[in-house]
C-alpha cells in the first residue's frame, strides 16, 4: 500500500487543480474498494480491525485525506462559479418577488377580462 500510493495519488501534475482531473475520483473509489477487499480477505472482524492498525494502511489512508479534501472544495468550487451568475442578489430579491406579483396580477386581471 505504501509503495502503491504515489502512483495512486498522482494526477497529472503538483498544482492544486489538478485535483479536478476526471480520473481523481475513479483513483479514490479503486483505493477504497481494494482496502475493502483486503478486509473481506481477513476473515472476521477482529483481524480486519487489526489491519487497520497496520502502520502503512492507516498511512495509505491518511494520504488520501488532503486530496480528497481538495478536490471537493475545487469541484464545489467550480458548481458555485457557474451558478453565482444566475442567483440573485439579495437586494435584488424583493424586487424579483415584487415583479412576479405583479406579473401573476396582471395575468389574473387578463383571464379575468376573457
Amino acid at each position: 500500500l505504501g509503495e502503491a500510493a504515489p502512483a495512486l495519488l498522482a494526477v497529472g501534475g503538483k498544482r492544486l487543480t489538478h485535483y479536478l482531473d476526471p480520473k481523481f475520483p475513479q483513483k479514490y473509489l479503486a483505493s477504497m474498494a481494494l482496502l475493502t477487499r483486503l478486509e473481506r480477505v481477513c476473515g472476521s472482524r477482529e483481524a480486519a480491525v487489526a489491519m487497520r492498525r497496520v502502520g502503512c494502511y492507516s498511512e495509505f489512508v491518511h494520504k488520501w485525506e488532503l486530496p480528497l479534501r481538495a478536490h471537493f472544495q475545487l469541484t464545489f468550487q467550480s458548481v458555485t462559479d457557474k451558478a453565482s451568475p444566475l442567483l440573485v442578489p439579495p437586494q435584488m430579491l424583493h424586487k424579483v418577488l415584487e415583479g412576479e406579483r405583479e406579473k401573476a396580477a396582471r395575468e389574473e386581471k387578463q383571464r379575468r377580462e376573457q
